[in-house]
């Protein structure tokens, strides 16, 4: 299963916005992010996902765009509650 994760995980790192979040929905069609679902609360299951991958990979990127996606959570997410 280790493969088919390093894949996910690589493509989620090039959805990553510039603020940390990652996208919860894409179209299927285009593969846009969806303007509602772009910066979701979601983004908290990718730096759990990632942050385990970084764990048993010692791939550093995993851990450092699950810190860039952690900090975004704290900062956008948790202060007005958008769970």
């Amino acid at each position: 299963i280790l493969p088919y994760v390093t894949a996910y995980a690589d493509r989620l790192l090039t959805l990553q916005d510039e603020a940390g979040h990652f996208p919860s929905w894409l179209n299927p069609e285009t593969f846009e992010p969806s303007p509602v679902l772009a910066q979701s609360p979601q983004t908290s299951m990718s730096v759990l996902f990632l942050m385990k991958l970084a764990d048993m990979t010692g791939e550093k990127r995993y851990r450092k765009a699950a810190l860039r996606a952690m900090d975004a959570v704290v900062r956008d997410i948790i202060p007005v509650g958008r769970w």
